[in-house]
């Protein structure tokens, strides 16, 4: 049997400004079992989005071994793909919800206004898309 992956939903599980750590979760759907991914990573230190937003697909896909038939001799002919449904609509949407936390980490660096901090630094602790 197929698995075909539903990505639900991602948000930030913990957020630390003074280390420009953040750390992301993925709630998604694998044949409508439900799952997740954390991802941590630096904002200080993030070149480069898309292979992030690559990494979250794959540690989704990594949570699975191979399916492999063993009807034929030749072993690539027999792996099954792991399909994420919408993928690139959701690469999409995950990429743009690493941009919008990185975007505003920054803003975040460079107020002074104690109050506008407050308001930025809640907004991105409780950041989340659905799916």
């Amino acid at each position: 049997m197929k698995a075909i992956y539903k990505i639900k939903r991602i948000g930030v599980e913990d957020f630390k400004p003074r280390d420009s750590y953040v750390k992301i979760r993925i709630d998604f759907e694998k044949n409508d079992k439900r799952d997740f991914v954390i991802k941590e990573y630096s904002l200080k230190t993030l070149n480069n989005p898309a292979a992030l937003t690559n990494s979250i697909i794959l540690d989704m896909k990594k949570k699975d071994k191979f399916i492999v038939e063993e009807e034929s001799d030749d072993f690539l002919q027999n792996i099954f793909t792991q399909p994420v449904r919408d993928l690139e609509k959701n690469e999409e949407k995950i990429l743009t919800f690493i941009n919008t936390l990185t975007e505003n980490y920054k803003k975040l660096k460079s107020l002074k206004n104690a109050n506008d901090y407050m308001k930025l630094y809640d907004k991105m602790k409780i950041s989340r898309m659905e799916f």
